[in-house]
């Protein structure tokens, strides 16, 4: 694995995801219908537009990652990634281990997660993919669950490398991009 510091890891995140407005409240959510999880964090989230998201924000939705859109996790995932590089997620970082944790899933019930990370760019997997390569060299980290990372890293690779097929976001309004490798962009 890489060894990046947490400088040039910021910057990449920086550089990779560039600021975004909140989407629109019906791509909010990962099921648009007969879903009350999903109902209730779309909620919480309309609650929070136009505000800024503070770390009580990703506390907030720490446990909902799983119900969040393609198009919600492109926009919240940088604010997840800068806070888990900062000392307070180091002493207390249930966030950035609930982001590693929808990572490292079976290549069986990985069909979710890859529908979440259907909208980002071959870079911004990359730079999550780094962010996961800083963890793994962080000796907190490392040693409270270095399964988890060992499975997260192999999962974004997978994705990267194109083992893993990006299935199309049929909520969004970009062309399909099922079964092709993450652009290059």
């Amino acid at each position: 694995m890489m060894m990046v510091s947490t400088t040039e890891l910021l910057k990449e995140i920086e550089a990779a995801f560039p600021p975004r407005e909140m989407p629109v409240h019906d791509s909010l959510v990962f099921h648009q219908a007969d879903c009350l999880h999903c109902e209730y964090a779309r909620e919480d989230l309309e609650d929070i537009r136009g505000k800024d998201v503070t770390r009580d924000v990703l506390r907030w939705f720490h446990n909902d990652l799983g119900c969040l859109s393609a198009e919600t996790t492109r926009w919240m995932l940088p604010y997840y990634l800068k806070f888990g590089l900062t000392p307070e997620a180091l002493n207390d970082g249930i966030e950035t281990e609930f982001l590693i944790y929808n990572l490292s899933v079976s290549v069986e019930n990985n069909h979710d997660t890859l529908q979440r990370l259907s909208l980002l760019n071959r870079a911004q997997i990359t730079c999550f993919m780094h962010f996961v390569e800083w963890c793994s060299n962080q000796d907190h980290w490392r040693a409270y669950f270095p399964d988890d990372l060992e499975k997260a890293h192999a999962f974004l690779k997978s994705v990267l490398d194109g083992r893993t097929a990006v299935p199309a976001n049929p909520a969004s309004n970009t062309a399909s991009r099922a079964g092709k490798k993450i652009a290059k962009t």
